[in-house]
């Protein structure tokens, strides 16, 4: 969108402010089903500001306008947004307030302001921790009806309703009624009789179907109500076919908000629905709570933690596809330093489209699962950085970092490396990457009793940057969907502050990835993700289950940028072990010439 249309949209929103007395308005960068990336017609923030990053919210005052964005995106904010017009809030560094804070300030410095929200757009507790404190002092929070930003947004584009499939129980593990069978007895043990969903992986999930209404997420626009007896689909009427059969009722999506109060009324007089309180928007909530003898009990949806804990047919899928998606890098890393020696000119959006390709040519490939990272120099401190640069030359002494992922069968792939571009990286550059890499060799090498949580792990993946003056700003690691989202909870790797995420517990058989980096501006960045299954190791630690972490990401990590002097003999041989599996596990989908360089690369050091 060109600045001009931002402004333009910025001044109608301002004139609708003033029309409705409204002084403050928050538009998030989620959508109604609370997504992180979200269809094109939800991208209203980004329509506003111009700041295309999957996570960042926007409160537009009447003169000044604040965008928050975590550390991923404090780069990104300032290059893609009109500082002028909108100042980036950046989350995590010292005196940057956070939104719940900005707005308590205002309100005191202004009695009585008014906030409008579509309540729809924002999740339950999202909603109170925003917005308590600035009532509690007297600002007004008007939810609003319908989004103001859709009305006066005339670029906005249709939604895209693409076909359903359903995944064969060799992928899933588990048939569609057997999963409603479990979950209505976890919602029986729970003292529910009812439960409202709206995210969809847990939608997809539950139904062992999958769509792409949402580029890189494998979903479809949906709502899911859960009866005693029924079961209950909001969709596009172009679904339909895609969700025959396991007695499910199918209704219209845009009747799913009306038709809720009736759905709650006819349980009555026994009427409690289980509702997440992360992963539903608050004014879903709220249509519920208004029906007179309804009892709203605000737990996290068991959907959320089966998804997670993949059974024995979606590790064997996730395996696969990690295998499959190690294979493609590896030789797209393999190609660009045959390259790189010959001379060639390599640009970030060459390397991108070869390594694309490498996905395209593996066996079940179902598309990216997110828009693949590929920053050369300077470009790799912008954590998320966005959209390949054509222009951007992969220079000889400089660090290249490439973020990506695609899903594979019934697997969902991401994974991370940095590496030189030449020979003889810098004394810098070599100190850098080792650091990070000594923290993913701590973590991914640990060993921990049940019960541990993200925030107690995520220590040592930062410890050896500590010691060397370094740091980075977002969270170490995130579940992984099987076949669905990249990023999927309950639970994440991260710093006490983060989040619930981090204060939940891994299980066995989930998947995280574990993905220390560091960032300079000017300099570069350095990031080293694989991704792991969640497993137990048959021992235990003082009465509990002994955890650990298993690679499913095999892709060497660049021997050039290693300063072996600064690896202690433990972590020396972890990555032995690891480049001896890699070398083995990839050695079928390689030819001889790649199989040369990556048994080169993976000798031991």
């Amino acid at each position: 969108m060109t600045d001009t249309a931002q402004d333009t949209l910025l001044d109608a929103l301002r004139r609708w402010m003033d029309q409705e007395g409204l002084d403050l308005l928050y538009v998030p960068s989620s959508d109604e089903n609370l997504n992180e990336y979200v269809p094109e017609k939800s991208k209203r923030r980004e329509a506003i500001s111009g700041f295309s990053g999957s996570a960042g919210d926007l409160l537009l005052g009447r003169q000044q306008a604040w965008l928050f964005v975590d550390g991923r995106y404090h780069l990104q904010a300032e290059q893609e947004v009109d500082t002028e017009c909108i100042e980036v809030m950046k989350l995590g560094l010292p005196d940057v307030l956070r939104l719940s804070q900005l707005l308590r300030k205002l309100v005191r410095e202004t009695p009585g302001l008014v906030l409008g929200v579509d309540p729809c757009t924002v999740g339950y507790r999202a909603f109170e921790q925003s917005f308590q404190g600035f009532q509690a002092r007297g600002g007004v929070v008007r939810c609003l009806e319908q989004n103001p930003v859709d009305a006066l947004w005339h670029a906005r584009l249709p939604g895209s309703c693409q076909p359903i499939r359903r995944l064969p129980i060799e992928l899933t593990g588990m048939r569609v009624t057997d999963k409603l069978a479990q979950l209505r007895a976890d919602l029986a043990e729970a003292d529910c009789q009812a439960t409202v969903v709206t995210a969809l992986d847990q939608i997809a999930w539950l139904l062992n179907r999958r769509g792409s209404d949402i580029a890189y997420n494998p979903v479809f626009e949906s709502f899911l109500v859960v009866l005693p007896e029924r079961t209950i689909v909001f969709v596009d009427p172009s679904h339909a076919d895609g969700l025959e059969g396991d007695g499910l009722s199918l209704e219209a999506i845009s009747d799913f908000r009306a038709r809720l109060p009736a759905l709650a009324r006819a349980l009555l007089p026994v009427a409690d629905w289980l509702v997440d309180p992360e992963n539903t928007p608050y004014g879903v909530a709220q249509i519920l709570e208004a029906v007179d003898g309804v009892q709203v009990r605000f737990k996290l949806h068991p959907i959320e933690r089966r998804k997670s804990i993949k059974n024995d047919a979606e590790q064997a899928a996730v395996r696969r596809a990690n295998l499959l998606a190690s294979a493609a890098k590896t030789r797209a890393l393999c190609w660009l330093e045959r390259r790189i020696e010959a001379g060639e000119r390599i640009t970030e959006t060459s390397f991108a489209e070869k390594l694309e390709a490498c996905y395209a040519s593996m066996e079940g490939f179902a598309g990216l699962s997110f828009n693949t990272i590929s920053a050369a120099g300077a470009h790799g401190a912008i954590v998320h950085y966005g959209t390949p640069d054509p222009e951007a030359v992969l220079e000889r002494g400089t660090m290249f970092l490439v973020d990506s992922g695609a899903h594979f069968g019934g697997g969902t792939t991401d994974k991370t490396r940095t590496v030189a571009v030449g020979d003889a990286p810098s004394a810098e550059q070599r100190r850098r990457f080792t650091l990070v890499l000594r923290g993913h060799a701590a973590l991914a090498s640990q060993r921990f009793p049940h019960g541990t949580v993200g925030s107690q792990l995520d220590a040592l993946a930062r410890s050896a940057l500590w010691q060397g003056g370094e740091n980075f700003g977002h969270g170490t690691g995130h579940g992984v969907g099987a076949f669905l989202c990249v990023h999927e909870g309950p639970f994440a790797i991260g710093s006490p502050g983060r989040g619930s995420k981090v204060g939940r517990a891994l299980e066995a058989g989930q998947v995280t990835s574990i993905e220390p980096g560091v960032y300079i501006t000017g300099w570069g960045g350095v990031r080293l993700e694989n991704l792991y299954l969640v497993q137990e190791t048959g021992k235990q630690i003082m009465g509990k289950a002994e955890l650990a972490f298993d690679a499913l990401v095999l892709i060497p990590f660049e021997r050039r940028l290693i300063d072996v002097q600064l690896l202690e003999e433990r972590e020396r041989s972890w990555l032995n072990d690891y480049h001896a599996r890699v070398c083995r596990e990839l050695r079928g989908f390689l030819d001889a010439d790649e199989q040369a360089w990556l048994e080169e690369v993976t000798s031991p050091l």
